[in-house]
């Protein structure tokens, strides 16, 4: 089990341990999001670690997030998406509790990645963020923390990142 380090703030050591599943609503859909298998964490920390780090470590500054997605190719789009379709259920209505249980979630596919996000783009960063957080803060942030780089980490990112919904906290140093 991963721990903190000692000077960690406790707002960004809450942030390491996530729960198995939790429910996010982007843009008035309502997702639950699931862990990745470890194995198929292991390959997206592998293929996508430094781009990772470098949109949370500049999380706000839609340039710097922008140059970090620009350099990965198109297969490596496809694949990231499609991963994080293994983890992505998609509510069946607003008011769940009215739905038996087994069809209140449909997973999303890669087959239905295009028809669900279309025309929403900036919902398809939100959502690829919150999958990110859910999936990998607690280890981008063990990472970066023994970084000098982690320094630009602050406890008021620390919500700014629990929900995508949020506008990013800027740091003031």
């Amino acid at each position: 089990m991963t721990t903190a380090p000692d000077d960690m703030p406790p707002e960004l050591e809450a942030l390491m341990h996530p729960p198995v599943q939790r429910e996010e609503t982007i843009d008035g859909t309502r997702y639950r999001l699931t862990l990745l298998p470890p194995k198929r964490g292991l390959y997206v920390i592998r293929r996508f670690g430094v781009t990772f780090g470098t949109l949370m470590l500049h999380y706000g500054d839609l340039t710097k997030v922008g140059a970090a997605f620009a350099t990965m190719r198109d297969e490596d789009v496809d694949y990231l998406c499609a991963a994080y379709c293994e983890c992505t259920e998609i509510a069946n209505g607003p008011d769940l509790d009215k739905i038996p249980e087994a069809l209140r979630w449909t997973r999303l596919t890669p087959e239905h990645f295009d028809s669900h996000f279309r025309g929403r783009l900036l919902s398809v960063f939100k959502w690829l963020a919150a999958v990110t957080i859910h999936n990998f803060f607690g280890f981008l942030l063990v990472t970066l923390h023994e970084s000098s780089a982690a320094q630009q980490l602050t406890p008021g990112m620390a919500s700014s990142l629990r929900s995508p919904k949020t506008p990013p906290v800027k740091s003031k140093r």
